[in-house]
């Protein structure tokens, strides 16, 4: 036999045992579900209200994260567009270094 002929009879030995494999092992698979169904699964009951005392430290929570927010912005809102705008001596020696 050529080695063409054994090289494609190899291949298609191959593949045909790897198939008949996949459905051996897909009709197990299909046996064990026949044989031990799945059990319905009971919904999970969900409290909607929250404890007194979580609800109260959840409102405090964003009261506090909201203060500090407002407070931030008067103290200094253009901060980010300060440093963006002016360089130190420093810096602009340090990238005028790093372009030449």
């Amino acid at each position: 036999m050529d080695p063409i002929g054994q090289g494609l009879l190899i291949s298609a030995l191959g593949m045909g045992i790897t198939f008949a494999t996949l459905g051996v092992l897909i009709f197990l698979i299909r046996l064990l579900r026949w044989v031990f169904p799945a059990e319905t699964q009971k919904p999970l009951e969900i409290q909607s209200s929250m404890p007194d005392e979580v609800e109260v430290e959840r409102r405090v929570a964003v009261f506090a994260a909201l203060w500090y927010w407002q407070n931030e912005q008067r103290r200094s809102p253009t901060l980010g567009r300060r440093l963006e705008k002016t360089r130190s001596p420093w810096q602009s020696s340090n990238v005028d270094n790093k372009n030449k």
